[in-house]
C-alpha cells in the first residue's frame, strides 16, 4: 500500500506569484513588499506564520489573523480572476494513480479548495487550520498518514519547499521534491529521495522500491 500526500504550492499548481502579489497588496499600507525580504525562509510555513515574523520584524502591532484573511482575499481573488498554471504532467500522472491521497498544505483550507474545484480534483485536506506547529514540523504529515489511514512509512510525500521537504523526512516518509520553487542544488542539499522538474514521465516503479525508513517522529 502507497499512500500519496501532496503539498499545494507548487506541487499542484505554480501559485507562488500570485501569494507574492497577493502579499504585496496587502501589506503596501505599510509599504512592506516581499522582495524586501528574504522570502525563501518563508515558503511552505503558510499565511499565519509568515505574518507572524513580518509583523514582528516590522513592529507592525495588527490583529495577525485579520490581516491573514485579508491576504487569503486578495489571493482567491486573484486565483479566481487569473485562473492557475497546473504542474506540467500532474493532471495525467495522477489520473494513474489508485493509491489513497490528500493534501498537506501550510496554506488556508479554502485555498486549496479553490484550486482543486478548478481541476475537478476531490481530496481531502489538512491545512493550518488543522495544526498546532507549521513545517518543518512534522505534525502536518503525520495528521495526513493517519487521516488516510496508511502507516507513515507507506506514505510518499510530494514537495517543493526546503521545509516541506524536512518535514517530511522527520516524518519517516520517502520524499520526491519538485524544482518549482528551489533549485536543483537547494534541494539536494536535503537529500529527497528523488527530485523531478515536473510529473512528464514520471516513472511509476518508483513506489515498488523498498521504503526508506527515516527516525521516528515523536507523537504529540
Amino acid at each position: 500500500m502507497n499512500g500519496i500526500i501532496y503539498d499545494m504550492d507548487g506541487v499542484i499548481a505554480l501559485t507562488e506569484d500570485m501569494h507574492k502579489k497577493a502579499f504585496n497588496k496587502t501589506m503596501e499600507t505599510y509599504g512592506v513588499q516581499y522582495e524586501d525580504m528574504d522570502w525563501g525562509k518563508f515558503i511552505g510555513r503558510g499565511n499565519k506564520a509568515i505574518l507572524t515574523e513580518v509583523f514582528a520584524d516590522y513592529y507592525i502591532s495588527e490583529n495577525v489573523h485579520e490581516w491573514v484573511l485579508k491576504w487569503v482575499a486578495n489571493y482567491q481573488q486573484l486565483v479566481k480572476t487569473e485562473g492557475v498554471t497546473v504542474v506540467p504532467g500532474f493532471l495525467k500522472f495522477d489520473r494513474g494513480l489508485l493509491y489513497k491521497k490528500i493534501i498537506a498544505t501550510g496554506g488556508l483550507r479554502k485555498n486549496s479548495e479553490i484550486i482543486l474545484n478548478l481541476l475537478n480534483l476531490n481530496y481531502g485536506i489538512i491545512s493550518s487550520e488543522d495544526l498546532i506547529n507549521p513545517k518543518p514540523d512534522p505534525e502536518i504529515f503525520i495528521k495526513a498518514s493517519k487521516s488516510i489511514n496508511v502507516p507513515y512509512n507507506e506514505c510518499t510525500v510530494f514537495e517543493d519547499s526546503i521545509h516541506g521537504i524536512r518535514a517530511a523526512k522527520s516524518a519517516g516518509m520517502r520524499v520526491v521534491a519538485l524544482t518549482t520553487t528551489f533549485t536543483r542544488e537547494e534541494i539536494e542539499a536535503e537529500s529527497p529521495d528523488l527530485i523531478i522538474d515536473n510529473f512528464i514521465n514520471f516513472n511509476y516503479s518508483f513506489f515498488n522500491k523498498r521504503n526508506i525508513i527515516y527516525p521516528q517522529f515523536e507523537e504529540r
